[in-house]
């Protein structure tokens, strides 16, 4: 019988009610955080990945990009590239374009998200958006400094 397998419980959600309680305590934690986690956060506060693809199929999440997740009854994002980066590369700073662009200060659009990362930290490689790191040194003047 099914339900005497060791891991029904998150094939058969309704068997028991530890999955529903994986499901809520993975909601509260999402609200928490902004209701934006990268896969990697999640799974430091133990939310597996098979509780996420079931949140994602019952049309809880949404998944951003490869990586980050989103609460699925968020307002739209208004720019969800910035939101991909600033998720994919958290000690990045976006500049340049994108800095003014977010801030609606100019009509450019930039093909581009510009970001500069502290030298020396590595950055995860994105396939998308399309980003362009800039190495950069700290300053007595300002935290960050181009190079």
């Amino acid at each position: 019988m099914l339900t005497n397998i060791g891991f029904c419980k998150y094939i058969c959600p309704n068997s028991t009610g530890t999955a529903s309680n994986k499901t809520s305590e993975a909601l509260d934690a999402l609200q928490e955080h902004g209701g934006i986690l990268r896969t990697g956060q999640a799974h430091d506060l133990g939310i597996y990945q098979r509780t996420l693809y079931a949140l994602r199929d019952n049309g809880l999440l949404e998944r951003l990009s490869k990586g980050p997740y989103r609460l699925a009854d968020l307002p739209p994002l208004s720019d969800p590239d910035l939101a991909i980066v600033t998720r994919k590369i958290p000690g990045g700073v976006v500049c340049l374009i994108s800095a003014p662009n977010f801030h609606d200060i100019m009509t450019q659009m930039p093909d581009v998200v510009s970001v500069a990362v502290r030298r020396g930290k590595d950055s995860p490689p994105l396939k998308y958006p399309p980003t362009k790191n800039l190495p950069v040194w700290r300053s007595s003047r300002s935290n960050y400094a181009p190079q």
